[in-house]
């Protein structure tokens, strides 16, 4: 059986958002430890899963934290890109 794509699942956990995101493991580990309240975050038992397309909407909603979470290497494309 073929594994889903990960821009098509429901739920992410930490090591798979890093990926699909493209995001710095650090910075990202400390936002989640930081954050109980964020609405992209849910909990099954002692894991931490991310809501994929609430994630998504975080990110889009906040241009700042989006460039912040980035990863060093991806952090220059969207510099140059975006212009920040």
């Amino acid at each position: 059986m073929k594994k889903p794509d990960l821009s098509e699942k429901t739920y992410l956990n930490k090591r798979e958002a890093i990926e699909l995101f493209g995001l710095s493991a650090r910075k990202f580990s400390r936002l989640l430890k930081n954050g109980d309240h964020y609405s992209f975050l849910a909990y099954y038992h002692n894991r931490v899963l991310i809501l994929r397309e609430e994630f998504q909407r975080f990110l889009e909603n906040e241009p700042k934290a989006k460039e912040e979470l980035l990863c060093r290497e991806i952090r220059k494309d969207v510099i140059q890109r975006d212009g920040f």
